[in-house]
């Protein structure tokens, strides 16, 4: 019974011990002191964060601006295909009216 008894007042007294310190904390002082050059790493994600960004954006307005060049070359191809038949057919119909 006297086992438990400890048991149970270490247990309780480890319990307020972490809460007076999560509560309290006993750190003092300017940030950066007590808890490290959290500002410096911070600016470097952020630095990271943005070049990705920058690399994704470019590469999508390369991507867009590849695809309308493509859409452009085949639409020229097609009104190509499609104009040089009827110019053949309008010059030998001309051709043949005058022979």
């Amino acid at each position: 019974m006297l086992l438990s008894s400890a048991i149970r007042f270490a247990v309780l007294a480890a319990l307020v011990c972490v809460m007076a310190i999560f509560f309290c904390p006993a750190a003092a002082g300017p940030y950066a002191c007590t808890h490290g050059p959290v500002t410096a790493f911070r600016a470097r994600r952020l630095a990271l964060v943005v070049f990705t960004l920058l690399v994704v954006c470019a590469t999508a307005l390369a991507q867009a601006i590849s695809a309308a060049i493509n859409l452009f070359r085949i639409r020229n191809r097609r009104a190509a295909r499609d104009v040089a038949p009827s110019c053949t057919q309008r010059l030998s119909l001309c051709c043949s009216l005058l022979c």
